[in-house]
């Protein structure tokens, strides 16, 4: 056989290398007709197991039998226990948040109607407006913290307790959302249709349509939907701007009409109470006062005197005398009643005469327009004189 057809020779065993002989208690071999040996009858060998060659779960290296580290059940790492307070604490924070941007917006709603009636009709409504500016300006500090704080607890996806807290506050703020819009088309409707005075429905439309936008928004950020995440703080700063900017027209408008109107108030609520002082003096006198100094008056009234608000001009025309004649049971008596004249001139900043053209200034005045009751209430801007008159018997 030639030597080189070794190399093409297949090892049967690869215990032992090409060219050793083999054990004699081998099986016998066999040559074929090309001359290569072959094993006659040779059972089929069992390979020997193989070795654990996986890596040390330690040190990353080839892993021998003798490295092998018996191995020890997986124990998950402790979680952390949930807080219970915590929790409740985040609900009570976010109905606080919810609750007082509820308020901050209805006073707010208040305020915004009371501007625009003070700017659009030119009405009195400085009460309402100062109640709710004082509202708004304490309401709104407060919901600032508490979404602020809240903001950093919130849930992106809220369950269980903070869910029905979110659904409470969010159907009441969608209710004011849709009871504002209905007014906003009903007024534009009217605005339409109607060939009487517009004033008043300019009002309400106005306001109601900036109602609808401020409880739309709070809709929104009590929702807090993640694909609008900027919400959260947009609302903050919008409602902090829309809060500055119609407090600033309240304060403008009607606060300020207010303070120059201040005597105007002092007039209105404490002429009855002059007059009657008045009639007081004459009756136990039988004159009228040389100054409304002398007069028995207390509280605005007093003050209204010493303001020298009141231009006071006594018997402006001559008194008057009228025998009245009455019988008793032993004889037949004459009394003489004595009516007296006198003037009140104030000057007024702001006119309230109202569109039905009455003037109470007129009550039972008879004539020569001197009236025996003074309203101050319905008048005009300006001097206004109201004449007076008293009887004494």
């Amino acid at each position: 056989m030639d030597p080189n057809e070794n190399q093409n020779f297949e090892n049967p065993n690869p215990n032992y290398p090409v060219g050793q002989q083999y054990p004699n208690n081998g099986p016998s071999v066999t040559s074929d007709t090309q001359g290569h040996s072959q094993p006659l009858n040779m059972p089929q060998q069992t390979p020997p197991p193989e070795e654990n060659t996986g890596s040390h779960p330690t040190t990353g290296f080839p892993q021998t039998p003798s490295q092998e580290s018996p191995q020890t059940p997986y124990t998950p790492p402790p979680q952390p226990a949930s807080n219970s307070k915590s929790s409740s604490g985040v609900i009570v924070l976010q109905w606080l948040t919810y609750a007082f941007w509820g308020w901050t917006v209805l006073s707010l709603a208040i305020l915004t109607v009371s501007t625009m009636a003070s700017y659009v009709a030119d009405s009195d409504t400085s009460t309402f407006t100062v109640y709710a500016l004082a509202a708004v300006l304490v309401l709104l500090p407060i919901s600032f913290v508490c979404d602020h704080f809240y903001s950093k607890h919130e849930p992106a996806k809220k369950a269980g307790a903070s869910m029905v807290v979110m659904v409470i506050h969010a159907v009441l703020f969608a209710l004011f959302c849709i009871g504002s819009l209905i007014t906003a088309v009903f007024s534009a409707v009217q605005l339409a249709i109607s060939s009487s005075d517009t004033t008043n429905t300019k009002v309400a439309l106005y306001s109601a349509l900036i109602i609808t936008v401020i409880y739309a928004a709070l809709f929104l950020r009590t929702l807090n939907p993640s694909r609008l995440a900027w919400i959260r703080k947009f609302f903050a700063i919008s409602m902090v701007a829309v809060v500055a900017a119609i407090s600033i027209l309240g304060i403008a408008g009607p606060i300020v009409g207010e303070r120059a109107r201040r005597v105007d108030r002092l007039i209105e609520n404490n002429m009855s109470t002059v007059q009657g002082g008045i009639n007081n003096y004459a009756d136990q006198n039988n004159k009228l006062p040389d100054s409304l100094d002398t007069l028995d008056v207390s509280g605005d009234a007093k003050k209204l005197i010493e303001s020298n608000a009141i231009k006071y001009t006594p018997n402006s025309k001559p008194a008057t005398s009228n025998n009245d004649s009455y019988s008793s049971q032993l004889s037949l008596s004459t009394k003489t009643t004595y009516t007296y004249y006198y003037t009140l001139c104030v000057n007024y900043e702001k006119s309230t005469k109202n569109s039905s053209g009455y003037s109470g200034s007129r009550y039972g005045a008879g004539s020569d327009d001197y009236s025996a009751y003074i309203s101050a209430y319905d008048h005009d801007s300006g001097n206004v004189c109201y004449k007076g008159k008293t009887s004494a018997y």
